[in-house]
């Protein structure tokens, strides 16, 4: 399977992740330690990135739907983030930092409780 990046096509490999954004209706195979956000931007899926990916705000939150396993483990400066804004899914990450692995994730983008996009 090809993936289409802004610039190049990519081959899929053994040691990709599958993340699909299940609102979205895409699925994109994203190399190991890229982001989710990595992975929506190589999709083409619409994220917005207020903070630029800094973990600065809520803009890119989603839901892991499936797969919490295929992602990095939640840092101390995300869980403080996600924290500032009640009322989140439990399974709520900040796409800029989840970091994939290989395996299959499964996603819902979230509107920025704080400020709507």
């Amino acid at each position: 399977m090809k993936l289409v990046e802004p610039d190049r096509e990519v081959e899929a490999s053994a040691g990709d992740c599958l993340v699909e954004f299940v609102d979205a209706g895409v699925q994109v195979h994203a190399p190991s330690g890229y982001t989710l956000l990595d992975a929506a931007r190589m999709a083409g899926v619409a994220m917005p990135h207020v903070c630029l990916g800094n973990c600065a705000c809520l803009s890119c939150c989603v839901e892991v739907v499936f797969g919490r396993g295929f992602l990095s483990a939640m840092d101390q400066p995300e869980r403080d983030r996600l924290n500032t804004a009640p009322g989140l899914p439990t399974h709520a990450r900040l796409a800029c930092q989840a970091l994939v692995r290989p395996g299959r994730v499964v996603v819902r983008r979230l509107r920025d409780p704080i400020r709507e996009w």
